[in-house]
């Protein structure tokens, strides 16, 4: 109900007073009267006309109404943000740039003020009240710090977080940025931002004809943020060709095996062929689809080892599959459980294995609509131009975990997957 007809109704005694404070209520507050709220405004509106009139008065000024009015009808802004996600000018909704409204942050996030040039009629030091602030993270006004959830605070002035990481269990030797659980990004502030989402591994291996084909495992969160260190391994089977049972690692895409993704690690000993921890996932699409292998493994050990269980053994040839030091499998497992767990829900779903060359082809196709397909190994590889494409990357991936897809028909170059035995071949 319009303030107009509210007006209308001061002077229209065929309403009653406490109608009349009704209406005030359903329209102003967006609810029905309480009773005692009902009885008190009656009581001041049944004075006559000019009473009636400050009841509405009040009604239209109160505090309630203002914070109603301002979700409802609040001011739409343009945030411009840079390459982080954080937002550097706040422009009005048609975009004029005479109010535009400027941000600077160091490093960490902590802002400048009117420092070095900058100054007020260039936008900066203006209020907007706008709390999205470094990487868009929700800045507290009383307390300056900066919401990364769930539970965390942040303060960007120390360039640290005000309490423990949850998955700081996965610190290690190997990387001592990883032992300070309050750091942020591992300490670089300027090319990362804090990972959330499904992680992914990507394998890259060296081009085929060589003699002992490496490889350098690394993995990445959803976001295509780095997780951990990068692992070197053999990808070398009992020959060369991939496409072949126990030859070279087959280059292609696989889905990690939800069930036990992981074994083994934290001092474990598996089989001697696995040494102490493996990462199981299963084919999708590729070589392996030519081949009578349905998963493969990063694995450490080796059969034919005196010490299959050191955690710097040898790398042995494997029978399709990609050894690491066993050192190495078990920090890679500790990641891996570190993403997936409560805390982080960043679960293991894509494995990626090729050439350099490979993988730049495999994240460029794209399916009939023109999406890319590979939308997880885009951002782990970092192909993307600025953050807004970013975000429609992640964006795309997120829709396909939530569309539940399982890869029950996937398809590679346009070629559908053949149905093959599950042979998991023999390991040496």
């Amino acid at each position: 109900m319009g303030r107009e007809l509210l007006a209308a109704q001061v002077m229209d005694y065929g309403i009653s007073d406490g109608q009349y404070v009704t209406n005030l209520y359903e329209s102003f507050l967006q609810r029905g009267p309480d009773s005692g709220g009902l009885g008190f405004w009656t009581s001041i509106a049944a004075g006559g006309s000019s009473h009636r009139q400050n009841v509405l008065n009040a009604f239209a000024t109160c505090g309630p109404f203002r914070d109603l009015a301002g979700a409802v009808y609040r001011e739409v802004y343009w945030l411009v943000p840079d390459h982080l996600g954080t937002t550097r000018m706040v422009a009005t909704r048609i975009g004029s740039l005479a109010s535009v409204k400027r941000h600077d942050y160091l490093p960490f996030g902590e802002e400048l003020g009117l420092v070095a040039g900058r100054m007020t009629a260039q936008g900066y030091s203006q209020v907007d009240n706008i709390r999205q602030r470094f990487t868009q993270k929700e800045r507290d006004n009383e307390t300056d710090l900066d919401w990364f959830g769930p539970g965390r605070y942040y303060s960007n002035r120390q360039g640290r977080f005000t309490s423990v990481d949850p998955g700081g269990a996965g610190a290690r030797a190997t990387n001592p940025q990883s032992l300070n659980r309050y750091a942020y990004t591992l300490n670089r502030p300027t090319v990362a931002i804090d990972p959330n989402g499904l992680s992914t591994i990507v394998i890259t291996v060296t081009p085929q004809g060589a003699n002992n084909p490496t490889a350098t495992v690394q993995l990445y969160t959803k976001t295509g943020i780095v997780q951990g260190a990068r692992y070197n391994g053999l990808a070398a089977g009992q020959h060369r060709d991939r496409q072949f049972v126990n030859g070279d690692t087959p280059y292609g895409v696989y889905r990690a095996d939800q069930t036990t993704v992981t074994e083994g690690g934290n001092g474990l000993r598996l089989q001697r062929r696995f040494g102490t921890g493996k990462v199981r996932f299963d084919a999708i699409a590729g070589d392996a689809n030519n081949v009578d292998v349905s998963r493969i493994r990063i694995h450490g050990g080796g059969s034919r080892l005196q010490q299959p269980y050191d955690l710097n053994q040898p790398l042995i040839a494997t029978n399709g599959c990609v050894r690491v030091a066993n050192g190495d499998v078990n920090a890679l497992i500790q990641d891996i459980s570190t993403l997936s767990n409560q805390n982080n829900n960043d679960s293991l779903d894509r494995v990626f294995v090729g050439t350099e060359d490979g993988l730049r082809a495999m994240e460029n196709e794209t399916d009939a609509a023109g999406n890319y397909v590979y939308a997880d190994l885009r951002l782990s590889l970092g192909m993307y131009q600025g953050e807004a494409e970013r975000n429609q990357l992640i964006e795309q991936e997120r829709q396909r975990r939530a569309a539940h897809d399982n890869d029950a028909n996937p398809q590679h170059n346009g070629r559908p997957r053949r149905p093959r035995p599950r042979n998991q071949g023999n390991h040496r």
